[in-house]
C-alpha cells in the first residue's frame, strides 16, 4: 500500500475500539436504509467517492505501531473498495452477508455502502467502529443523503476541509463546566462493577455472524415513560434487567449492564466537527427481585439512573480512558486486552451492553423524492459470553438489533432474549390501559 504523508492521531476511543475490534468483537456499526424505489446508482457511487473527501478519517487505515499508532490517508482506494452494487432476490441473505463481513482496519476503507437492488433499493452502510460511533453515523448518513440530493439536482458539491479537527475526548473535558465536575467526581475514587450474567453460549471460534431485528412501537413506550417521570431509556433499561435472567444465569441475584452515553451532550450544540468517537460506557447495577412487578423494577432503576444524571454521566469513564491511552505504551495495551479475553473466557460471565443511539430522522434519510420504508442501526457482534442491543427509532418504531456469532451464542437464545424484552415493554404497558 502506498505512503502517504497526510496522517492523523489515533485518539483514545479509536484505540480502545481497534483493539476491541481485535480481540473482543466484530466492532463494525451498520445502517440499514429500505426505500420505495429506485436510487441513480451512479450518483450515489459518486456521493460516496465525495464523502471521503468530507470525512477524510474514512479514507484512511489504521497503522498499528507499537507506541503511537496513527491514521494514514490513503490515495489508492477503487471504487469497489467503498461502493457496491448487487441484485438479488434474497434480501435478507445479501443484508446477513454485508453486515456480517469483516473489514481489515489496516487495509480496508473504513466506510463501506452497498446499494442492494431487489424490485426496490435497500442501501447499507458500515463503518468502522474504530473511527466512529453510531452518532457519528448517524451523521455521516446526513453527509452522504445532502450530497447526492445536491449532484441529483446537478449541482456542485462544495468539500469542507476536515483535515485539522479535533476528534479527540479534550474537546469535551476542555469545557470549564465538565472539568469542575470531573474534579468533584474523581474524589469519589474507581468504583469496578463485576460481571454476574451468564448467558448459556458456547465456547470455541467465533463464527457464523448474524444479526436479528425486532421492532415495537415507541409511542406506548413514550406514554408510559412520560406517566411514571422517566425517560424511554429509563423503560428500555428496565425491560432489559428484567429480560436477562429470563435467558440467563444471574450470580449473588445482582445484575449489572452498560448502557451508553453520547458526550456530544456537553457540546454547545450536540455536535462534533467530524465523525468520531466520542461515546462512553457508564454502568448501573441493580439486585434483581423475581415477583416484582415492572413498576417497582422501573421505580428501583430510576434512583439509580437520577443519580448518575446528576453526577456528568460517561465523563468518569472517559476521563479514566483517556489517561490509560495517555500512560499506556499501544503494545502493552494490546496484552492487556489479550489478557483480558482470556479471563472472560475463562469465567463465561458478562456485563450486557444497551446502546440506545435514539432517533433517525426522516429529514436526514430522505433521498430525492423517494419515501424511506424503514431504517435501523446494527451495532458489533461481541464475542460470547458478551451481549449487547443497539436500539434505533425511525418513524414511531423502535428496532431492536442483537449481532452475534450462532457458532458460541445459539440463535434460540438471542430469538428468546428479544421476545422477552418485547413481552416485558407489552406488560408495563398493559397494566397502564388496564
Amino acid at each position: 500500500m502506498e505512503k502517504n504523508t497526510l496522517c492523523f492521531p489515533v485518539v483514545a476511543q479509536d484505540a480502545v475500539n481497534y483493539l476491541i475490534d481485535k480481540y473482543l468483537a466484530n466492532s463494525q456499526i451498520s445502517c440499514i436504509l429500505r426505500l420505495n424505489g429506485k436510487l441513480n446508482k451512479t450518483i450515489l457511487q459518486q456521493a460516496v467517492r465525495i464523502s471521503l473527501d468530507a470525512e477524510p478519517i474514512l479514507g484512511c487505515c489504521f497503522i498499528a505501531d507499537d507506541d503511537h499508532p496513527f491514521w494514514e490517508l490513503q490515495t489508492n482506494f477503487e471504487t469497489s473498495d467503498f461502493f457496491s452494487i448487487i441484485e438479488t432476490n434474497n434480501l435478507d441473505q445479501e443484508l446477513q452477508r454485508f453486515v456480517g463481513t469483516r473489514n481489515n482496519l489496516s487495509r480496508d476503507c473504513q466506510i463501506k455502502v452497498r446499494l442492494i437492488r431487489t424490485e426496490v433499493d435497500t442501501v447499507c452502510i458500515k463503518v468502522n467502529h474504530a473511527c466512529s460511533d453510531a452518532a457519528g453515523l448517524k451523521q455521516y448518513l446526513c453527509l452522504l443523503v445532502s450530497i447526492y440530493n445536491q449532484l441529483l439536482k446537478g449541482l456542485q458539491y462544495v468539500v469542507e476541509s476536515k483535515t485539522s479537527v479535533n476528534r479527540g475526548q479534550d474537546q469535551i473535558f476542555n469545557l470549564d463546566y465538565v472539568t469542575n465536575g470531573l474534579n468533584e467526581l474523581m474524589k469519589t475514587g474507581v468504583n469496578q462493577s463485576e460481571p454476574t450474567v451468564a448467558f448459556p453460549c458456547k465456547s470455541g471460534e467465533e463464527k457464523e455472524q448474524a444479526f436479528i431485528v425486532k421492532n415495537y412501537p415507541i409511542k406506548k413506550i413514550s406514554e408510559y415513560a412520560k406517566a411514571n417521570c422517566a425517560t424511554v431509556n429509563d423503560v428500555l433499561l428496565t425491560a432489559f434487567i428484567r429480560s436477562i435472567p429470563k435467558v440467563a444465569d444471574i450470580q449473588n441475584n445482582t445484575i449489572s449492564l452498560y448502557f451508553t452515553v453520547d458526550l456530544r451532550r456537553y457540546l454547545a450544540d450536540h455536535k462534533a466537527g467530524s465523525m468520531c468517537n466520542l461515546s462512553a460506557m457508564q454502568v448501573v447495577t441493580l439486585t434483581y427481585d423475581l415477583v416484582e412487578s415492572f413498576d417497582e423494577t422501573l421505580s428501583r432503576l430510576l434512583m439509580e439512573t437520577r443519580r448518575i444524571k446528576r453526577n456528568y454521566p460517561g465523563i468518569k469513564s472517559a476521563y479514566l480512558l483517556e489517561m490509560a491511552h495517555r500512560k499506556l505504551r499501544f503494545k502493552d495495551a494490546c496484552v492487556h486486552f489479550q489478557q483480558r479475553r482470556k479471563h472472560i473466557s475463562t469465567t463465561g460471565l458478562c456485563i450486557p451492553t444497551l446502546s440506545n443511539v435514539g432517533v433517525i430522522t426522516e429529514k436526514s434519510t430522505t433521498f430525492g423524492s423517494l419515501e424511506i420504508v424503514d431504517c435501523y442501526l446494527v451495532g458489533p457482534a461481541a464475542f460470547s459470553p458478551d451481549l449487547g442491543i443497539v436500539t434505533s427509532t425511525f418513524n414511531d418504531t423502535v428496532t431492536f438489533a442483537v449481532n452475534f456469532f450462532q457458532s458460541t451464542m445459539p440463535k434460540v437464545i438471542v430469538e428468546k432474549f428479544l421476545d422477552a424484552l418485547c413481552n416485558e415493554l407489552q406488560s408495563c404497558i398493559s397494566s397502564t390501559e388496564s
